[in-house]
């Protein structure tokens, strides 16, 4: 279990204005929206792993299961697109990428950082950038047992989930 670390972390709003600024006003303002939405830091995270299966959960989403070994899941959306969704484990910690939507792919890092702390990145795709956008943030474990935090039930920001909760 972890906490956030907001002097070690990046400030999303400075992340959103350098990165957004080559945007007219319009679009800036509503892909700043979404952007915050999607790239929001968490406060409290939990992470369980048992062998090459990791349970991610946060104050801002329910738990997910993802199986860490490589292979690519696939689901099909409602707009008819096939989301293929790839989780590696490592030395370094585990990733997740996932990708066939390019507004909305990502790609999530979670690697053990020295002294108890851990280090997330998320990386999107910025729409008609072809570039992306990254933010990092920096937990300290608070617990060696993850203890699930209570989800934040406003409107849209628990919305955060990998596919359907699962994946093997």
């Amino acid at each position: 279990t972890y906490t956030l670390n907001t002097s070690r972390s990046d400030d999303l709003n400075q992340v959103l204005d350098r990165d957004l600024g080559s945007y007219g006003a319009t679009d800036r303002d509503r892909f700043r929206r979404g952007l915050e939405r999607r790239l929001a830091t968490p406060n409290e995270l939990a992470i369980e792993k048992r062998g090459r299966t990791f349970t991610i959960s946060s104050n801002l989403s329910q738990p997910v299961t993802v199986q860490a070994d490589n292979i690519a899941k696939t689901e099909t959306t409602a707009r008819g697109r096939t989301i293929r969704t790839t989780a590696t484990a490592g030395n370094s910690g585990v990733t997740i990428k996932t990708e066939g939507d390019r507004a909305n792919d990502f790609t999530v890092m979670f690697e053990p950082e020295g002294n108890d702390r851990l280090r997330v990145t998320k990386r999107m795709y910025l729409e008609n950038q072809n570039r992306m956008i990254s933010l990092t943030s920096v937990y300290d474990k608070t617990s060696g047992v993850a203890q699930w935090p209570t989800v934040d039930r406003r409107p849209g920001w628990n919305n955060n989930n990998i596919g359907n909760g699962e994946f093997y």
